[in-house]
C-alpha cells in the first residue's frame, strides 16, 4: 500500500476515535435524575419542638428540613400549609418528621394492625388513669356499671394514641373522661362503642412480654 494511502486510512482512523471519545463523553455528562434528587434531597416537615398528643398544630409548632430521598419516611405530609389544623394523634419528638400516622385521621388507621383491626376511641372514665398510658401498652378494657358490676370489653388492646392538652395532661375532662384510642378487632369495634354508651369505662395494664 503507498505511503499516502496509509497516512489517510491513518487519520480516518484518528477522527474516528475523536468521535467516538466526543459521544462517551456527551453520555457521562448527562445527569441521572435520581441522583440529582439525592443530591438535592426532599424537603420535609418535623416538629419545631416536642409536641403533645392532642395539639392542633400551628405553623409555629412546624419547621422544614431537608432529607436525602431515602431518608424521608412514607406518608410524610406534604410542605404546602395543609398541616396547619390538624390534630396530633399522639406526642412527637422535637426533629420527628410528621406523618400521616401522626395525625388524627385516615393514618391514625394505618397503625392499627393488620386487616380486621381498627382504630376506636373511647373515653376512661378517670383521666388520671389516661395519664398512666402510653403509646404501644397492652390493656384491657374494663366497664363498670351504676350498680357496680363490671365486665371486661376487651382484652389485650393495644394504645395507639393517647391525646393531651398542650400542658400534657389527658384531652378530656373529670365530667366527660380522658380520650385515648385503641386498636381493636373490628368485629367488636360497636360493642366497645355501645359499652362506653352505657357504662364507665377503665383499664388494667398488662405486663410487657419477658
Amino acid at each position: 500500500m503507498p505511503l499516502w494511502a496509509r497516512a489517510k486510512l491513518l487519520r480516518r482512523g484518528r477522527l474516528l476515535l475523536a468521535a467516538m471519545l466526543l459521544a462517551l463523553a456527551g453520555l457521562t455528562a448527562i445527569p441521572n435524575p435520581s441522583s440529582a434528587l439525592d443530591a438535592r434531597g426532599v424537603d420535609v416537615l418535623v416538629a419545631a419542638r416536642d409536641l403533645t398528643g392532642g395539639l392542633v398544630l400551628t405553623a409555629g409548632d412546624l419547621r422544614t428540613v431537608r432529607l436525602p430521598a431515602a431518608a424521608v419516611p412514607a406518608g410524610a405530609l406534604a410542605v404546602d400549609g395543609s398541616a396547619v389544623g390538624r390534630t396530633l394523634a399522639g406526642s412527637v419528638r422535637r426533629g420527628e418528621p410528621l406523618t400521616d400516622a401522626r395525625v388524627v385521621g385516615p393514618g391514625l388507621a394505618m397503625l392499627a394492625g393488620g386487616p380486621g383491626s381498627v382504630a376506636a376511641p373511647i373515653r376512661l372514665a378517670d383521666p388520671a388513669v389516661a395519664a398512666l398510658l402510653r403509646e404501644g401498652d397492652r390493656v384491657d378494657v374494663v366497664a363498670v356499671t351504676g350498680s357496680g358490676q363490671t365486665s371486661k370489653v376487651v382484652s389485650d388492646a393495644e394504645v395507639l394514641a393517647v391525646p393531651a392538652l398542650p400542658d400534657g395532661s389527658p384531652f378530656g375532662s373529670p365530667s366527660d373522661g380522658a380520650l385515648v384510642v385503641l386498636a381493636v378487632p373490628e368485629w367488636l369495634a360497636p360493642r366497645v362503642i355501645a359499652t362506653a354508651l352505657e357504662a364507665r369505662l377503665s383499664v388494667s395494664l398488662r405486663a410487657p412480654p419477658s
